[in-house]
């Protein structure tokens, strides 16, 4: 996940550890699907980090 990020919207080394630490803690599928689906639709990486936010609050 982090690697589509970081491919999407460029490298950012504070927020991409932060993300990856973030990201390690979720398992559930349909989570990580939606994240996911989030990195390629976004149109910028604080509009991925506010679904980030928005998904893990569930």
């Amino acid at each position: 996940m982090r690697r589509a990020v970081v491919k999407r919207f460029g490298e950012s080394a504070p927020q991409d550890a932060a993300l990856a630490a973030t990201l390690s803690k979720v398992s559930e599928l349909a989570m990580l699907d939606e994240l996911f689906d989030a990195a390629v639709l976004c149109a910028s990486r604080a509009e991925f980090d506010a679904v980030v936010v928005r998904v893990l609050r569930r």
